[in-house]
């Protein structure tokens, strides 16, 4: 069965719908660096090319979605999984 709810999972000490996408290319990477080096959260096990990829995928959506007739409120997503992700947690 589908769930029928989303979950927004985040750091409970920075606050929900903050986005490294919101951040500077340098910013971003700084950021990630500190979180692989604390190695407390899920992020923290991300490839060392995570953040070109996402800026890339996340371009290619939004233009998809604008050329299909969207109008994004934001520049950058936020992201929801579709019901509950207990291994994003960790």
């Amino acid at each position: 069965m589908i769930p029928d709810f989303l979950t927004h999972y985040y750091e409970a000490a920075r606050g929900p719908f903050r986005s490294l996408s919101d951040l500077s290319p340098e910013e971003a990477e700084s950021l990630m660096e500190r979180i692989r080096q604390e190695g407390a959260i899920f992020a923290s096990r991300r490839a060392l090319d995570y953040l070109p990829i996402r800026r890339e995928l996340e371009s290619r959506i939004r233009a998809l979605f604008i050329q299909k007739g969207g109008q994004p409120h934001r520049d950058t997503p936020h992201y929801l999984i579709l019901g509950a992700c207990p291994w994003v947690k960790t």
